[in-house]
C-alpha cells in the first residue's frame, strides 16, 4: 500500500524553546510546542493532501479523524483513498476540514507561508464537506461503543454537536453534547477535568445559536467557570456576543477586548473589531463605532474580506453601493464559513438593493434568506428563542420591501400587498401555532375520505421513519443524501396539502395552518383587522376588511413609539390627566385616525412590540379637559386583540361543545399560617378564629450587580379576603353552587388543586389572586399567578407561564382578575410572552388579562358586571365593551375601566 506525505510543516512552541526535527524530508517536519500541547501549521506544501484539504499556516489542529491530534507521524498512516477529518481552530473560531487523501509525490512544490488574500479563508460552506465529516463521526461513534471506548464516544459526540451546529441541525447538537458531558463524567471516559471546558463549548454556541441568552449566561457562571482549565477564545467571542445581544455591553466589550491582539490575522482582527463596532452602536456611542470602522474597512477592502458588521455599518451610513460592492466581490472570492453567515450576506444584499431603490432584486433576494431560515427551523425542535439574535428582522424587512412595492404601485399590487402580509404573519406567534396544532384532538378531525386519510398517514409515517434511521442514513449515504431524500418528500407532502386545501379548507386550516394572506381572511361586514409591524424606521399597518385590504405605512421610528407608550403606561399608573390625554390623543392621531375605522364596529387588533401593552380603547379621539368628556376609540368600538391572523384562524374553528361545567374559579389564597384560614384548619396549632388575613411575603432582586452578587429588598403580597367575595358572587350569577372541585377558595386555592382538577370540561375559568413579572421573588425566572403558600407537598404555589401553558384546557374563555397578566417578555418571532398567550397555548378560545396593577376594589365591581352581561346573552366582546362602558361612569380615569383586554376570536 503506497503511502503518502501530507505535506504539513509543524510549528510548535515549547515552554523551554528545545527544537524537533523530523527525519522524513518529505514531511518537513519542524515541532514546537504551546501550553495547551497543541500542533500549529507553520506552512503548507502547494497542490499536496494538506492544500487540497483547505489547511492553512497558522491553523491549530486539534483533531485528526475525531481522535485528539498528538503525534505527527499519524499521517505517514494515511493511503490514497482514505477519509481524513480534521478539526481546526482558525483565527480563533473552529472549522472542520475533510477529504479523501490523494496520490501525492512531493516533488520541490512550493511551501505556501502566507494566505493568498484573493483566496484568504476559501473553506466555504460545503454540505459535502460536512456530509462526509458527519458520516465518518457517526461511524467512529460505532466503533467507539463497539469498543466499549468512553473516550472516543466523547470525541465523536463532541464533533458532531459542532457539525450540527454548524448546518443548523441544533436539537441533534443538543442532543450530541448532551450525552458528551454525561459520559465524560464516567470514570471510564478519562476525560480530564480541564477537559471539560471543550465540551462546555459547544453547548455555548448552540444555546447563542438557539437564542437561549439567559440558559447560556447562567450555565457560563455556574458551570463552565467553575471548571478550571484553558481560556477559550471560541466560548470568550460566543460569551461576548450573547452578552452584546443580550444588551449587556459592557460585560461584551470586557471580553471582546480580551480576545483582540493587533498581530493576529485580518479575518480574526476584523471579526472582533466588527462586533465591538457594533457594541459601541448598539450602545449609542456612534463616534467610537466610526472610529473602529476606519480601523477594519481598509483590510476589508484590500482582502475581499466578507464582515456582516461592516456592511451592517455601511448601510447604516446611507454608503449601499459599496456594500453591495463589497459582498459581491467576497461571493466572487470566497464563500460563507456556515449557514449563518450564508443567511447574512443574503439579508444584507436584500437590503442593499432595498435602499438602492431596486426592489424587485430585494425581493427576490429577501425570499432566498426566509428560505434559508425556515429550512433551519424546520430542521431543529428548538424554536421557541429561534427568532432572537436578528433572525426575526429579516421578516420585517420582507414585509417593509413588499410593502414599498405595493405602496410605490398606487396601492394596486396586490401580490406585493399579500407577500407583505404572508412574512407578517410568519413572524408572530410561531410556537404559539406550532403547539396550538401539536394539542388538536386528532380523533376529533374532520373526516377525510379513506383513500385520501391512508395517504395522508403514509406521508407522516415516511416522514418520521426517515428521521427515525436518520443516524443508519447518514453512516450508509451521507448527510446530503439524507437532506436531499427529506426534502424530496417533504415536497411531495406540500403539494398533497395544497391538493387537499381545495377540496377540504376547514381540515387543512385545522391541522395544517400555514401563514395567511391577506386575501383569504374572512370577516364580517362590521369588523376591521388591523396588523402592525414595527421597523426601525417605519410602522406598517395591515387594514383588511370584508371588501378591502390595504397597506397603511407610518412614519415613525420604533425608539419613538417605544418611549411614547413607556410614558403612556407610566401616566396611567401615576395618575397624571392632563399629560395622559395629551399622549393617548397624540398616539390616537398616530396610530388610528390613519387607519379610517370609522365605519368598523369591532376593531381586532394584532400588535407588534410594544404595541401589545397599549389599551387602545382608551385611546383619546376627542381630547377634552378631563376624562369623563373626553372621547375615547372604545366608545364606539369593540376592540380585541390577536397574536396572529392565524391563531384567529385556529381559534375561530376551534369546538368546544364537550364542555359540561359551567364554571373553574380560583380566589383568596392562603398566603401565611397565621392566617384565620389556615388557623381553622386540622393542621394548624392556633385556632384563633378572629386572627386577622395574612400577607405574603418574599425576596425581590432590587439591584443586580453581577450574576454571583445581588441585592435583595422585602416584597409583600397583600392578602385578597375581597377576591372571595368577587368569585361567590360569579357563582351566584351564574348559578353554580361556589364549592370544591370547582370553586376553590382559601386552602384549597392551591397549585396542587389547579392541577389535579378537570381543567378540560369547564366553559370558564376564572383566576381571582396576586400575578408577577419575573425578578419579583427569587428564585422565579417567569410570570407566575401566586396560589396558597401553606400545606404545599408537591408544588411551590407558583403557576408559571410554562406551567400554564402545558395544561390542558377546553375553555371558552379564560379571566385573570389579577394585576400585569399582559404583560411579559417580547420574544422575537412570539410577540409579548403573556398570560394571554399560555392559556390559548394550553387551549382556551379567548382570554381576559390586564395591563397594569388592578385596583381590587374596582375590579371586584368590574367582573361582577362583566359576568352578568354574559349571563344574559351577550357575547365576550359585547360584554366587555358594555362592562367598561358601566364602570367609567363611576371611576371615569382609565385607570380602572381599560385595565382589563381581551384576546381571541368568535367571541
Amino acid at each position: 500500500m503506497k503511502k503518502v506525505a501530507l505535506g504539513v510543516v509543524f510549528f510548535l512552541v515549547i515552554l523551554n524553546a528545545s527544537t524537533l526535527s523530523a527525519k522524513n524530508t518529505s514531511f518537513g517536519l519542524l515541532l514546537q510546542k504551546n501550553a495547551q500541547d497543541y500542533f500549529q501549521v507553520k506552512g503548507v506544501v502547494k497542490n499536496s493532501p494538506a492544500y487540497d484539504l483547505g489547511l492553512k499556516p497558522g491553523d491549530i489542529i486539534e483533531e485528526v479523524n475525531n481522535s485528539m491530534f498528538s503525534n505527527p507521524l499519524i499521517f505517514r498512516k494515511l493511503a490514497p483513498g482514505d477519509k481524513i477529518v480534521l478539526s481546526v481552530i482558525r483565527d480563533g473560531k473552529k472549522i472542520i476540514l475533510s477529504g479523501v487523501i490523494k496520490e501525492y509525490n512531493s516533488n520541490g512544490e512550493s511551501l505556501v507561508v502566507q494566505n493568498n488574500k484573493k483566496n484568504a479563508d476559501t473553506k466555504s460552506f460545503d454540505m459535502k464537506s460536512y456530509s462526509m465529516a458527519i458520516s465518518s463521526a457517526l461511524q467512529k461513534l460505532e466503533e467507539a461503543k463497539e469498543k466499549n471506548d468512553f473516550y472516543g464516544q466523547v470525541s465523536s459526540l463532541q464533533l458532531l454537536s459542532q457539525l450540527y451546529t454548524f448546518i443548523g441541525l441544533y436539537d441533534k447538537a443538543e442532543k450530541s453534547i448532551l450525552e458528551a458531558i454525561k459520559l465524560s463524567k464516567e470514570p471510564q471516559s478519562k476525560v480530564m477535568p480541564a477537559q471539560i471546558r471543550f465540551l462546555y463549548s459547544p453547548l455555548i454556541k448552540l444555546y447563542l445559536n438557539t437564542g437561549q441568552y439567559e440558559k447560556a449566561i447562567k450555565f457560563y457562571y455556574e458551570e463552565y467557570n467553575k471548571i478550571k482549565g484553558p481560556d477559550l477564545s471560541t466560548t470568550n467571542e460566543d460569551m461576548a456576543d450573547i452578552f452584546r445581544f443580550s444588551k449587556q455591553y459592557h460585560k461584551a466589550l470586557t471580553l471582546y477586548s480580551k480576545l483582540y491582539n493587533p498581530r493576529s490575522q485580518d479575518l480574526y482582527k476584523v471579526r472582533i473589531l466588527g462586533k465591538v463596532m457594533d457594541t459601541y452602536y448598539r450602545m449609542g456611542e456612534y463616534e467610537k463605532a466610526e472610529k473602529i470602522f476606519g480601523l477594519v474597512s481598509d483590510i476589508v477592502n484590500k482582502n475581499n474580506i466578507y464582515n456582516e458588521y461592516v456592511i451592517e455599518f455601511l448601510l447604516r451610513q446611507g454608503e449601499f453601493e459599496k456594500a453591495l460592492n463589497i459582498i459581491e466581490s467576497a461571493d466572487k472570492y470566497t464563500k460563507p464559513v456556515n449557514i449563518n453567515e450564508k443567511v447574512a450576506r443574503s439579508f444584507q444584499k436584500a437590503l442593499a438593493f432595498k435602499f438602492l431603490g431596486k426592489l424587485e432584486l430585494a425581493g427576490s433576494e429577501i425570499e432566498n434568506t426566509i428560505s434559508l431560515i425556515e429550512n433551519i427551523r424546520d430542521m431543529t425542535k428548538l424554536r421557541e428563542y429561534f427568532f432572537r439574535g436578528g433572525r426575526v428582522n429579516v421578516y420585517k424587512e420582507a414585509v417593509s420591501i413588499f410593502s414599498e412595492r405595493y405602496l410605490s404601485s398606487g396601492k394596486t399590487d396586490n401580490e406585493s400587498l399579500n407577500k407583505a402580509f404572508y412574512y407578517a404573519e410568519l413572524s408572530k406567534g410561531r410556537t404559539l401555532l406550532d403547539k396550538l396544532v401539536a394539542n388538536m384532538d386528532v380523533d376529533k378531525r374532520s373526516v377525510l375520505p379513506n383513500d385520501l386519510k391512508e395517504k395522508e398517514k403514509e406521508f407522516v409515517f415516511q416522514l418520521r421513519y426517515l428521521d427515525s434511521t436518520y443516524e443508519e442514513m447518514v453512516k450508509k449515504d451521507g448527510y446530503e443524501e439524507y437532506l436531499n431524500k427529506r426534502d424530496s418528500l417533504r415536497r411531495e407532502f406540500e403539494a398533497f396539502v395544497e391538493e387537499l386545501n381545495k377540496q377540504y379548507p376547514m381540515y387543512v386550516s385545522l391541522y395544517y395552518p400555514r401563514p395567511l394572506m391577506a386575501k383569504d381572511i374572512k370577516l364580517k361586514d362590521n369588523e376591521c383587522l388591523v396588523e402592525y409591524v414595527l421597523t426601525e424606521n417605519n410602522i406598517y399597518v395591515f387594514v383588511i376588511r370584508s371588501n378591502l385590504s390595504e397597506i397603511v405605512a407610518l412614519s415613525v421610528k420604533k425608539v419613538v413609539i417605544e418611549e411614547m407608550v413607556t410614558d403612556l403606561l407610566e401616566y396611567i399608573r401615576r395618575n397624571k390627566k392632563d399629560k395622559f390625554l395629551n399622549l393617548s390623543h397624540e398616539l390616537y392621531q398616530l396610530l388610528l385616525k390613519p387607519l379610517n375605522i370609522e365605519q368598523s364596529k369591532s376593531l381586532i387588533i394584532i400588535p407588534d412590540g410594544i404595541l401589545g401593552v397599549v389599551p387602545f380603547d382608551a385611546l383619546v379621539k376627542d381630547k377634552s379637559e378631563d376624562f369623563n368628556t373626553s372621547v375615547y376609540a372604545g366608545d364606539n368600538l369593540s376592540i380585541s386583540y390577536l397574536q396572529s391572523a392565524t391563531v384567529m384562524a385556529i381559534l375561530g374553528n376551534k369546538n368546544t361543545t364537550d364542555q359540561k361545567e359551567l364554571l373553574f374559579a380560583v380566589a383568596n389564597p392562603v398566603f401565611s399560617k397565621p392566617d384565620y384560614q389556615y388557623s381553622k384548619t386540622e393542621n394548624a396549632e392556633d385556632t384563633n378564629q378572629n386572627a386577622p388575613q395574612f400577607a405574603f411575603r418574599g425576596l425581590k432582586i432590587s439591584k443586580e450587580t453581577s450574576v454571583e452578587k445581588v441585592d435583595w429588598e422585602e416584597i409583600t403580597f397583600p392578602p385578597l379576603p375581597e377576591t372571595e367575595t368577587e368569585v361567590k358572587e360569579i357563582a351566584k350569577i351564574l348559578n353554580v353552587t361556589p364549592k370544591t372541585p370547582q370553586i376553590l377558595l382559601g386552602l384549597d386555592a392551591s397549585e396542587e388543586n389547579v392541577k389535579k382538577a378537570e381543567l378540560e370540561k369547564y366553559k370558564y375559568i376564572h383566576f381571582a389572586t396576586h400575578a408577577s413579572l419575573p425578578g419579583f421573588i427569587a428564585g422565579i425566572q417567569e410570570p407566575f399567578i401566586l396560589l396558597s403558600q401553606v400545606e404545599n407537598h408537591s408544588e411551590d404555589g407558583f403557576l408559571t407561564l410554562s406551567e400554564v401553558s402545558n395544561l390542558k384546557l377546553n375553555a371558552d374563555m379564560v379571566v385573570l382578575s389579577a394585576c400585569v397578566t399582559g404583560l411579559g417578555k417580547e420574544i422575537d418571532g412570539e410577540g409579548i410572552a403573556n398570560f394571554a398567550r399560555a392559556f390559548e397555548q394550553a387551549g382556551a378560545k379567548s382570554v381576559v388579562v390586564s395591563l397594569w396593577e388592578v385596583p381590587s376594589e374596582p375590579a371586584v365591581e368590574f367582573m361582577k358586571v362583566f359576568y352578568t352581561y354574559l349571563n344574559l346573552g351577550f357575547n365576550r366582546l359585547e360584554s366587555i365593551r358594555y362592562t367598561k362602558r358601566d364602570i367609567k361612569l363611576k371611576y371615569p380615569n382609565p385607570y380602572y375601566w381599560a385595565v382589563f383586554v381581551l384576546y381571541g376570536y368568535n367571541i
